[in-house]
């Protein structure tokens, strides 16, 4: 037997033993607490990335919105305006010849076309629709064939030596450049898309809400972070709120003369949410750090509290390991007394065995009595305590199955979803109020009843049928309910099982959802998508689809399609002399009468604006064509009564017929709508038939331009200098720079040949680089001769060339490359550029005269500025636009305003430059009137580098002779 003492010591060591282990596990459950405390704070840290996310979107809005008000901004009735004022300039022309007449009709047939056009390319553009580049490529042409028309005009006013003529003339050609150039700008103007930027910032807001519902659910007005969160939401609602009423207005408004305010507000907005963006983020990171630095601190007093807890427990347990001993020492002496007390009769006692005689033998069986009696004892306790527990859970499992049956019965009464309940049987159990209300049907009426009741009569299938078997738990699908009024209800229903406490199945769940909200949202908007919202007619995408099917059934039955293209003569004069309520009226009126005119199984169709398309499909003879075409000009001629007006109205017309025009969809809607103009151009209410010919301008602009960029490769584009003298013809000021186009086969060609078509494909930015480099290499070796050191060459900026970004940048590099003298350089912009972008204009003038370049207005009062303008910008020189000189001093008109011009310009300081001067009257009337410099033919053409050169040392000569 082992002895007393030695159990006694292995105890105490198990104790210590025991003690050491705890506070090991402790203190790694300690640093695994660090560890997740670490996570915490990384995943405390992931909150900025929203706060990163707000500020990005918030940024890319703001950012389009500063884009799209930095933006030039040209529409369609800026082009149409200056067509429209060419027109005029047009009919004043006199047919002096047979030819020349028929060249004037040419001209005034592709000026009314391009008006038709522009309408037409502006719906394209705001729909994007892919016709969008041939209406371009097609109103290009347009103004191609003008120029050449102008060309040819100009060539036989010289056959017929008509003066006069030729000063209209070339008046005609300076507006056709400025509507072409005018139209440029409108084609490089961006399409604005404000539900981009309204989406971007609803994603801010959804974000904005993400942080909210993350970090501060229980958000106080107090709070700041609440405070800035609020500010954010109620400034994107503002901005989401007025953002697309502030675009719509800008069709109206492009220079936001109107819209000031209101921009204003807008900016203010997005400031105070960048402003609030910056305080919360902020704030979040000043919260970040507290958090961090109490974490850390709590958790070093952990620590702290954990190591003196674990040294007073060790201490603790060796404390009362010692005592336990002890007293159990003593309890055993005492043990040996209870043995003595206990053979007494004394049954309070156990006794211990510490040696094997018939005592402790007795000690024994005394021992093992007693615990038999203990542990029955304990085991009738453990099973009243245990009886307890059980009746308690029991009861809490019945108050908890009896609060979720309340509730599933709210839940079921209380959905807006229609629920059915039917039994194993398929019979009702169990309606809830939503059905009743879907249905119509009573619920006494409906419970007991088979769900055929519900079925349509047109539905072959009811729900029983689709209802799952045993081994399908699951099925959903659209059907269409009976209402008690026998009206019908399409609904997407949703069928499950549910199973008894034996699982088996004892009944069916189908819940239905409503679709006829959808239905007629989705009818709606279909129909919507496929016809116009004034007229009600067929709209572009379906008239394509109804024409694709009519050259299907054309080609099966061997017939064929007749495609009429219409367009109202004259329909913008009524709508800006009647207003477009009056023009809305007749649209719709014009398409009653289109309607009324053909069969129900022919198609007319609005494209937009005056334009309609009629489909005539199953046609035997192309003469039925003519015939209900024919029939429809006769009916148009008869006036309608609108809003107490009797309108007249014209209608042409072109056909192109399948096979014989085209048999694709495209290529006969092209075709018509050349017929169509060459119905306007025969004098408007007519009809003309597509041609071939009507395709080969297009080719020729092809080549030219193919030609164009062959020359800029070759260098085959040179600078031709026309003198600037003073109005007394003394003294050389300078010269102007005019670029020629030395073709090997076609010899010199004007710059009117080339110079549109090269600003109507961008080729004029290369081509003005290279007519800079020349002028500043040549001024650079010019004006370092003695004699011409003060002379200033003239260069010619085109107004796309103005608005380059890096107009600037090229500036000051070939100053730096040619080392020409700044004051030797003068840039010449057309009044129609400065007036495009007056904050753009002013900036990159000033910038220009701090480089010591001069600055010159050219063609100054063909345009739509005044000379109250001049006062804004740093203008050195003004260049009077040589149809004012052409007819002075015959023409008293022309002559007052050549006065008026220099007399202000005197007033603001200005030097005048009179172009176009031909005849000496001219140059002593601007002479006596006080203009300091002339140009034109009367002293020299524009002349090459060596001629130039020459008659400059004959010039010089001469003014030294005088």
């Amino acid at each position: 037997m082992i002895p007393y003492h030695w159990l006694k010591n292995i105890g105490l060591g198990l104790l210590v033993s025991i003690q050491l282990v705890s506070m090991l596990i402790a203190w790694h459950q300690i640093e695994r607490d660090q560890h997740a405390l670490t996570l915490i704070n990384n995943q405390l840290t992931r909150r900025f990335e929203i706060l990163s996310r707000l500020e990005r979107l918030n940024h890319e809005a703001y950012s389009l919105f500063v884009y799209d008000m930095t933006e030039d901004f040209v529409t369609v009735d800026n082009v149409n305006d200056l067509v429209g004022n060419l027109c005029s300039v047009v009919h004043y022309l006199p047919p002096v010849s047979e030819t020349f007449s028929e060249r004037l009709q040419q001209l005034d047939h592709h000026l009314d076309t391009i008006l038709v056009a522009l309408p037409l390319l502006d719906s394209t553009r705001d729909q994007f629709i892919s016709d969008t580049n041939q209406l371009q490529n097609r109103i290009n042409d347009e103004f191609a064939q003008l120029f050449d028309l102008e060309a040819t005009l100009y060539q036989h006013q010289v056959a017929i030596r008509q003066e006069t003529i030729a000063n209209r003339l070339e008046t005609v050609d300076n507006l056709t450049q400025i509507a072409e150039e005018t139209f440029q700008r409108y084609i490089n103007t961006p399409i604005h898309q404000p539900k981009t930027i309204v989406h971007l910032l609803r994603d801010l807001e959804k974000s904005l809400e993400q942080l909210q519902t993350d970090r501060f659910p229980g958000c106080h007005a107090s709070d700041l972070s609440c405070r800035q969160i609020n500010t954010i939401r109620n400034h994107l609602n503002k901005i989401c709120t007025n953002l697309p009423g502030v675009y719509q207005l800008w069709q109206y408004d492009p220079n936001l003369s109107y819209l000031g305010d209101e921009v204003k507000s807008l900016n203010e907005s997005w400031d105070a949410i960048q402003s609030a963006l910056n305080v919360l983020l902020h704030t979040e990171k000043q919260h970040l750090n507290d958090e961090i630095s109490l974490l850390s601190e709590q958790m070093s007093r952990g620590k702290i509290k954990f190591a003196l807890l674990a040294l007073f427990g060790f201490a603790t347990a060796l404390f009362f390991t010692v005592l336990l001993s002890r007293s159990l020492h003593s309890r055993l002496n005492r043990v040996v007394i209870g043995i003595q007390e206990f053979s007494r009769g004394n049954r309070s006692y156990r006794l211990d065995i510490t040696s094997q005689d018939l005592i402790a033998s007795v000690a024994d069986e005394f021992n093992t009595m007693a615990d038999q009696l203990y542990s029955q004892e304990q085991r009738l306790q453990q099973s009243q305590q245990l009886l307890e527990q059980r009746v308690v859970e029991r009861t809490s499992e019945l108050q908890q199955a009896n609060e979720r049956l309340v509730l599933m019965d709210q839940v079921f009464r209380n959905a807006r979803e229609a629920i059915l309940v039917l039994n194993a049987e398929g019979k009702i159990i169990q309606v809830n109020p939503e059905f009743i209300r879907l249905t119509g049907f009573e619920k006494d009426h409906i419970i007991g009843r088979h769900p055929g009741l519900f079925k349509q009569a047109t539905e072959n299938t009811g729900i029983q049928r689709r209802l799952p078997n045993n081994s399908v738990t699951l099925w959903e699908g659209e059907i269409v309910l009976n209402h008690a009024d026998r009206s019908a209800i399409p609904c997407w229903v949703s069928v499950s099982s549910f199973e008894n406490h034996a699982g088996a199945v004892s009944g069916f769940i189908a819940i239905f959802h409503d679709l006829r909200k959808i239905k007629e949202q989705e009818e709606q908007i279909r129909h919507q998508a496929l016809h116009d919202p004034l007229t009600g007619l067929p709209n572009r995408m379906l008239m394509a689809d109804r024409l694709s099917i009519a050259i299907a059934q054309a080609k099966r039955n061997n017939r064929k399609v007749g495609v009429l293209f219409l367009d109202l003569d004259n329909f913008k004069k009524i709508n800006d002399s009647l207003g477009h309520s009056v023009g809305d009226d007749l649209l719709i009126a014009m398409a009653g009468q289109l309607q009324n005119t053909f069969r129900d199984d022919d198609t007319v169709c609005r494209l937009g604006g005056e334009e309609f398309i009629v489909i005539l499909g199953n046609i035997t003879a192309v003469t039925s064509i003519y015939d209900l075409a024919e029939r429809l000009l006769q009916r148009l001629s008869i006036p309608l009564q609108l809003q107490r007006h009797s309108l007249q109205i014209s209608t042409s017309i072109g056909i192109a017929i399948y096979p014989d025009n085209g048999t694709s969809v495209n290529e006969l809607l092209k075709n018509a709508d050349m017929a169509m103009y060459a119905a306007k151009e025969k004098g408007k209410n007519t009809i003309s038939t597509f041609s071939t010919a009507m395709n080969e301008t297009l080719q020729k602009r092809l080549s030219l331009e193919t030609a164009i960029r062959d020359a800029l490769k070759m260098d085959q584009f040179e600078v031709y200098y026309q003198p600037q003298m003073s109005t007394d013809g003394c003294q050389l000021w300078g010269a102007e720079g005019l670029v020629r186009w030395k073709d090997p086969q076609r010899g010199l060609i004007p710059p009117n040949e080339f110079i549109p078509l090269c600003e109507e494909t961008g080729l004029i930015q290369k081509l003005g680089e290279v007519v800079i480099r020349q002028i500043f290499t040549f001024a650079a070796r010019f004006c370092n001769q003695p004699c011409y050191q003060n002379c200033r060459f003239s260069v010619n900026v085109s107004p796309r060339q103005f608005a380059d970004p890096q107009f600037l940048d090229l500036i000051k590099s070939e100053l730096r490359h040619t080392g020409v003298r700044p004051e030797n350089i003068e840039i010449e912009i057309t009044e129609s550029s400065m007036m495009q972008d007056l904050n753009h204009t002013r900036t990159l003038l000033k910038e220009l005269r701090a480089l010591g370049l001069s600055i010159a207005i050219d063609d100054f009062g063909t345009g739509y500025s005044s000379l109250n303008h001049l006062k804004h910008f740093p203008i050195q020189t003004l260049k009077i636009d040589r149809s004012f000189i052409k007819d002075i001093p015959q023409n008293k008109d022309d002559l007052q305003l050549v006065k008026t011009i220099i007399s202000m310009a005197h007033h603001l300081g200005i030097t005048l430059v009179a172009e176009g001067v031909e005849t000496e009257a001219q140059q002593g009337v601007l002479h006596r009137l006080g203009c300091q410099t002339i140009q034109g033919f009367l002293f020299s053409r524009p002349l090459c580098q060596e001629d130039f050169e020459d008659f400059c040392m004959s010039a010089v000569r001469t003014g030294q002779r005088d």
